[in-house]
C-alpha cells in the first residue's frame, strides 16, 4: 500500500518535473502582434526563425520562392521572406515591397569523403553542388572561382544528402546545407567537414556575412504594426540562439510542424547548438546596407538605393 501511494505521488509530480526540465524556467514565448498581417516564408532555416507563428492562420510556409513571388506580385501577402538577391531583383522590377531585415546568414558546408589524393579543392576534383544559379551555387563560385558542370549541380541540399546517404554518385567534395549535414553526421556518414562556407565568405569579403534570406514588407502598411512583427522575429531569433530547445515548443503547438516547415526539429536544435551552423539570426537591413550590397555583387547586381529599405 505504501509503495502504491508513492507511485501515485510520483505519477502526479512527473508532469511538473518534466515541464520544469524542458522549459528551463523560460516563460512561454509570445509574439505580441495583432494577427492582422499575412506571412509567407520558404521552408527550412528561414521558417525556423518565424516558427513561433506556426499556429497563426495567416502564416504560410512555402517550399519555393516562385510561389512567394507570385503572391507578392499580386500584393496578396504582407510580409514575405525570400533570398535577399531574389527579393531585391523583384523590387528593382517594380514590386511594391521594401527590405526590412535579414534572418539567415548562410548554413552551407563543403564535405569530403577523403578520396581526393592531394586534399586540395580545385577544378580537377569531382565536386557536387546544389541550387543552380541561386545562393549556394553562386556563393561557391564567388569563393572558389570553379565552374562545376550542370549535371553535377543537384536541385537541393536534400538531394545532396540523399546522394551521400544512398551512395548514388561517386564524389570527392559536396556542398550541403544545415540541418542536412547534422542529419548525416548523426547517422555516421563517412564524411568530414572540409570547409565552412560562411567562414570562407568572410575571408573573401573582409569579414562580411552572407545576408542570405531577408524579410520584405509590403508598402503602405501601418508602420507600427509592421515593427511589432519584426520585433517578434528579432526576439524569437534571440531566444533560439540562447535556448535552441525552444523549438520543441513548436511541435507542442503543432505536431505536424516538421512537415509544414520541412525541417527536422531535433536536427535544427542540434545545428543551432553547434555554433549556430543553421545560420539563423536577425539584423536590420538598412543598418547593414553595405554588406547586402556586397552580397548582391556575387550575383552581378548593382548596389541598392536607400528607398528600398523599410526604416
Amino acid at each position: 500500500m505504501i509503495m502504491s501511494m508513492k507511485k501515485k505521488c510520483l505519477l502526479l509530480l512527473l508532469p511538473l518535473l518534466l515541464a520544469g526540465c524542458s522549459e528551463k524556467g523560460l516563460e512561454p514565448f509570445e509574439n505580441n502582434v495583432d494577427g492582422s498581417l499575412s506571412i509567407m516564408t520558404p521552408t527550412g532555416a528561414p521558417a525556423v526563425v518565424l516558427s513561433s507563428f506556426i499556429n497563426d492562420p495567416k502564416f504560410q510556409p512555402s517550399n519555393t520562392a516562385p510561389t512567394i513571388i507570385a503572391q507578392m506580385v499580386q500584393e496578396k501577402v504582407d510580409i514575405a521572406v525570400l533570398p535577399t538577391n531574389a527579393g531585391i531583383q523583384q523590387i528593382n522590377k517594380g514590386l511594391n515591397y521594401q527590405i526590412a531585415a535579414t534572418i539567415t546568414f548562410g548554413n552551407m558546408f563543403i564535405v569530403s569523403n577523403g578520396t581526393d589524393d592531394d586534399g586540395v579543392l580545385d577544378a580537377t576534383d569531382n565536386i557536387y553542388l546544389f541550387g543552380k544559379g541561386s545562393v549556394p551555387h553562386k556563393t561557391f563560385q564567388a569563393i572558389y572561382n570553379i565552374n562545376v558542370p550542370d549535371e553535377k549541380i543537384k536541385g537541393s541540399s536534400g538531394d545532396i544528402k540523399n546522394m551521400i546517404e544512398l551512395n548514388q554518385e561517386a564524389y570527392e567534395y559536396a556542398l550541403i546545407a544545415e540541418p542536412d549535414l547534422t542529419s548525416l553526421q548523426s547517422k555516421g556518414a563517412p564524411i568530414t567537414v572540409f570547409a565552412n562556407i560562411q567562414n570562407e565568405y568572410k575571408n573573401k569579403f573582409n569579414g562580411q556575412e552572407i545576408f542570405q534570406a531577408s524579410v520584405f514588407v509590403k508598402k503602405g502598411l501601418n508602420a507600427d504594426t509592421v515593427k511589432s512583427y519584426l520585433d517578434a522575429f528579432k526576439r524569437y531569433s534571440a531566444r533560439l540562439l540562447e535556448h535552441p530547445e525552444t523549438l520543441k515548443d513548436v511541435l507542442a503547438k503543432d505536431p505536424a510542424a516538421e512537415s509544414a516547415l520541412a525541417i527536422n526539429i531535433n536536427d535544427a536544435i542540434a545545428s543551432i547548438s553547434n555554433g549556430n551552423r543553421l545560420g539563423v539570426g536577425y539584423k536590420n537591413a538598412f543598418e547593414h546596407k553595405s554588406e547586402i550590397d556586397t552580397f548582391l555583387s556575387v550575383f552581378g547586381l548593382p548596389a541598392t538605393n536607400e528607398e528600398i529599405y523599410f526604416k
